[in-house]
């Protein structure tokens, strides 16, 4: 009966030495990088006249920005067919909320919406436009403000979007809409949802 010899390769200790130098070396490295890395303490505070649209709003303010959202998109695509921003009661026959007066419309508050034009805030605004929504009936709502500041740059339209809410329902149109103006008469601008809140708030 031939007898087993186990042979113990030349080169083991060795493997073994680079295979755990290699291991060190990552370790470094991640290391390294992690540390070159940006702290990050969760989301940027917001400022004094800011709001967070996932955290500070009512169930009716938190609906109907989230309306107003994509309707900015479509109310945009309406003005550049028609040459002219539409009205709440072209809105309303577009079926777009939040100005559609429909069950929606009835279960957050039955804003009263006013399209208000460059003309009536001044030459200082010119260029922008704004929504003003107010008189609402639902529990804990605000007074709405789409501004959107809209121009022409050479052959292409540029615009921004911000929407803002007032603790007074029958709060009065600003005279101007520079930010500045709008904070003083206590308007406060709502941050859209940032990616994490974004997916807390679908998931539940």
């Amino acid at each position: 009966m031939a007898e087993a010899v186990l042979v113990q390769p030349l080169t083991g200790r060795r493997e073994t030495t680079l295979l755990a130098a290699a291991v060190v070396l990552v370790c470094l490295i991640v290391g390294a990088y992690a540390l070159v890395q940006p702290a990050r303490n969760g989301e940027p505070k917001l400022l004094d006249w800011q709001v967070s649209a996932f955290a500070d709003l009512s169930r009716a303010d938190q609906a109907i920005h989230s309306a107003l959202r994509p309707a900015l998109e479509e109310m945009y695509w309406i003005y550049k067919g028609e040459g002219a921003w539409p009205t709440p009661e072209v809105l309303n026959e577009y079926l777009l909320p939040p100005f559609y007066q429909d069950h929606f419309w009835e279960d957050t508050g039955r804003v009263n919406w006013r399209l208000i034009t460059n003309d009536a805030v001044g030459a200082a605004d010119q260029g922008a436009v704004f929504y003003l929504g107010t008189g609402g009936m639902a529990e804990d709502q605000s007074a709405y403000l789409v501004v959107i500041n809209h121009a022409h740059l050479n052959t292409t339209d540029s615009n921004q979007f911000d929407i803002w809410i007032h603790p007074d329902l029958d709060v009065s149109p600003p005279s101007g809409i520079k930010q500045q103006s709008l904070i003083l008469d206590g308007w406060r601008m709502v941050v859209p949802y940032r990616g994490a809140e974004e997916l807390a708030r679908i998931g539940g």
